[in-house]
């Protein structure tokens, strides 16, 4: 176990030490210094979460819904900052999702 953890530890390590983690933190911190930003990013956020759990409840979705659903993508797809963000995350949450097929496929024995 103590060998799995170091190796864990060791992979921390080399994430933080990619372009795509550090680019990852510089947009976390000119994100939180954005109070507009992060207001907008939570509020899409949020009312996109609430109307999925909606579908998925079998719920209908009125049209002023699907407006305001519409105007708060607008919002955020109006920000040069979270257009930017949402690259970065997305980058780095594509190296986490390749370590995490790595892992996978080394569980299976396949390369």
């Amino acid at each position: 176990m103590d060998d799995i953890l170091k190796t864990a530890n060791e992979l921390g390590i080399m994430i933080q030490d990619t372009e795509v983690y550090k680019n990852f933190q510089r947009m976390l911190l000119k994100l939180d210094k954005n109070e507009d930003a992060v207001r907008t990013l939570e509020s899409y956020t949020s009312y996109a979460e609430e109307l999925q759990v909606r579908r998925k409840n079998g719920d209908i979705i009125e049209t002023y819904e699907e407006e305001r659903m519409n105007e708060l993508k607008k919002e955020v797809r109006d920000s040069e900052l979270l257009m930017q963000f949402i690259g970065t995350r997305d980058a780095y949450m594509g190296l986490l999702l390749q370590i995490h097929t790595a892992i996978e496929q080394g569980e299976d024995g396949n390369e």
